[in-house]
């Protein structure tokens, strides 16, 4: 459309996309209201982890899956390989928080405005 080719339309797509990302990442930033907000800071988290379960389920699975097809006569082996990855992602995230959980209680500080 508009005799611009697919390449281009792309790249356009791209750079709004990521003027968009920019903006709805300031937004919490810069209002104190939000940033202060448990509950709208909770909800923006769960939804950021749909967002991605949704992407890993919906996409990137299957994409794994085609791509293992010829190389191995094990079917569940891409499955597999994606567990892993998410469960030492969620590994690390814990032993992080818990670490720096942990930390913190050793030096007697009971509060986390910190951050």
């Amino acid at each position: 459309p508009y005799n611009i080719p697919l390449n281009g339309w792309k790249i356009i797509f791209q750079i709004f996309l990521t003027a968009l990302n920019v903006f709805c990442w300031l937004i919490p930033l810069r209002a104190k209201k939000i940033s202060d907000n448990k509950l709208a800071l909770g909800i923006a988290n769960a939804f950021s982890g749909g967002v991605f379960l949704t992407l890993a389920f919906g996409h990137l699975i299957p994409e794994c899956v085609h791509g293992f097809e010829g190389y191995s006569s094990n079917e569940s082996l891409p499955y597999m390989i994606v567990l892993g990855g998410y469960l030492l992602i969620f590994f690390v995230e814990k032993v992080a928080f818990d670490a720096h959980g942990l930390m913190h209680e050793a030096e007697g500080h009971d509060d986390h405005d910190h951050h």
